[in-house]
């Protein structure tokens, strides 16, 4: 596709709007499907809904993401505000709250930690002590999981059976080890104590609140200077991969950092650094990009002890790859997609969906040395 679509604008939404919360509970065996859906008459919002399954039909992006922006530039999560105290321990804020989305055009209503679909990154290096203080503006309680992290258990670090009710405060005291390894996690909402159960409704419980955006990037060091020093300064992006839906039985539309198929762009022979995570509640993503192959250097916060080139990446929710992406010589453009997938009889199938755009351009630097590995088509979970 031709770089010179850069950014379409949505036409205006339809002005019909349904002001009653549907629930749909099918069951078929051990399949148990959820799907919640509010549409508010006042603002035209609809709200996001969660579910743990589809009924067995192919879902057409075009449903949803047709009256959508697509092609804006690439922007990265934004970044959290860490202030740093007189003893140099840092601190943060996330205020949990209930939010009107702008999701490439379209208007949702969901939750967010400091008003961003993708909740803002959080960075520290290794031996850094941290606060995470959570405000729960909420009408349900929440808790706040630090996904992976080599923490103490004894400390208050993120206990998920912890929670944090409607108006409350916490306050999270990470003491992150001098030797934690450097590389990308994530955090997001773990509503799961007995306190947690006591609070019902749609916007109740881990996998309705991560559906509904409280989840974001902790990238811990940076594992760059753990490459070889030619690799050390390469730009480096984070792609947080978050899917939507609105509505009974509604289509998943795939985003990158709450954005509709970005153009990523990259020199010829350049790269790059993709820290990639899949921090949304159900689905999984099955990456390719034809032409390419991606390099691990990292997996879920681990730098790896041998270099991998894979043409596929699989990620369950959850899932953490840090790559390194390579440009080819001459200008063009590929698409980073999900291919088609489906998890059994009684599962969920998916097409194939594109996520962004890579668009190779402009004059070409020098190519790297290449790093060496074991070459395989498809990497997964251990």
């Amino acid at each position: 596709m031709a770089a010179a679509h850069r950014w379409r604008s949505p036409a205006p939404e339809n002005g019909h709007h349904d002001t009653s919360l549907r629930s749909l509970i099918a069951s078929r065996a051990v399949l148990v499907i959820t799907v919640l859906a509010i549409l508010s008459a006042a603002t035209g919002a609809v709200a996001l809904a969660s579910s743990t399954g589809t009924l067995n039909a192919s879902p057409a992006a075009t449903d949803q993401d047709q009256r959508m922006g697509s092609g804006a530039p690439f922007q990265d999560p934004p970044e959290a505000d860490m202030a740093a105290g007189s003893n140099g321990d840092l601190t943060v804020t996330l205020d949990a709250h209930d939010t009107q989305f702008d999701l490439a055009g379209k208007t949702v209503i969901g939750q967010s930690y400091n008003g961003s679909y993708v909740a803002p990154t959080i960075r520290f290096d290794p031996g850094a002590q941290v606060d995470v203080r959570l405000v729960n503006h909420l009408p349900v309680a929440t808790d706040v999981h630090f996904h992976g992290l080599h923490l103490d258990p004894a400390d208050h670090s993120g206990d998920e059976f912890v929670c944090v009710a409607p108006g409350g405060t916490s306050t999270y005291h990470l003491v992150i080890p001098a030797n934690h390894p450097q590389g990308t996690y994530w955090y997001h909402s773990h509503a799961m104590g007995a306190n947690c159960a006591a609070s019902t409704g749609s916007g109740s419980g881990t996998e309705n609140q991560v559906f509904a955006g409280l989840s974001g990037a902790l990238i811990v060091g940076d594992d760059r200077t753990l490459l070889p020093a030619a690799y050390q300064h390469i730009i480096a992006h984070t792609f947080i991969l978050k899917d939507f839906q609105t509505g009974a039985a509604a289509t998943t539309v795939r985003l990158v950092n709450s954005q509709l198929r970005p153009v990523v762009t990259m020199a010829p022979n350049e790269t790059q650094l993709w820290r990639l995570i899949n921090a949304g509640a159900d689905i999984s993503y099955r990456l390719r990009m034809d032409g390419y192959a991606f390099t691990v250097v990292g997996e879920d916060g681990v730098p790896a002890a041998d270099v991998t080139t894979v043409g596929t990446l699989i990620l369950a929710p959850g899932k953490c790859y840090d790559v390194l992406v390579t440009a080819n010589g001459t200008p063009g453009t590929a698409w980073l997609r999900s291919t088609s997938s489906a998890n059994g009889p009684l599962g969920d199938p998916y097409p194939d969906a594109t996520l962004a755009e890579l668009d190779v351009g402009g004059r070409a630097v020098s190519r790297l040395p290449l790093l060496t590995g074991v070459s395989q088509d498809t990497k997964t979970e251990a």
